[in-house]
């Protein structure tokens, strides 16, 4: 399946992103031009070994972990269930950038019930 049939697929890949590189300030020398934004690519693939221990850390706790998981399934796979379910769990676990995220992302749907899904995590959040 081409990009342009994954417009959902695009948006998580570019937010997952931008939620890594959340925090990374210019250098003060840094061209006023912003460079092209990166793509799906193999810097987000992780070998048959690395998957299974970036999954056990994810799996006792690991917030890295989870959303790398994330950005795993959801850019490099393509599997943007599991990459949504491995940003949940890195909500669930305090995580503020991937909760704005995900409440972000249901609040947009077009769907009825991924928008109630996202209200149901907003309560679960925030207290």
């Amino acid at each position: 399946m081409n990009l342009k049939e994954r417009p959902a697929t695009i948006f998580l890949a570019t937010t997952l992103l931008m939620i890594n590189m959340s925090g990374c300030e210019k250098p003060n020398n840094a061209a006023s031009v912003e460079a092209p934004a990166p793509s799906p690519s193999n810097d987000y693939a992780l070998s048959p070994e690395e998957l299974k221990s970036v999954t056990f850390l994810a799996e006792n706790g690991d917030v890295g972990a989870m959303k790398k998981l994330a950005d795993f399934y959801s850019i490099f796979n393509e599997d943007d269930e599991k990459g949504l379910y491995w940003l949940e769990r890195a909500g669930d676990a305090g995580d503020v950038n991937a909760r704005q995220f995900l409440l972000g992302h249901y609040a947009a749907s077009k769907q009825p019930e991924k928008r109630k899904y996202g209200g149901e995590l907003k309560k679960r959040w925030i207290q």
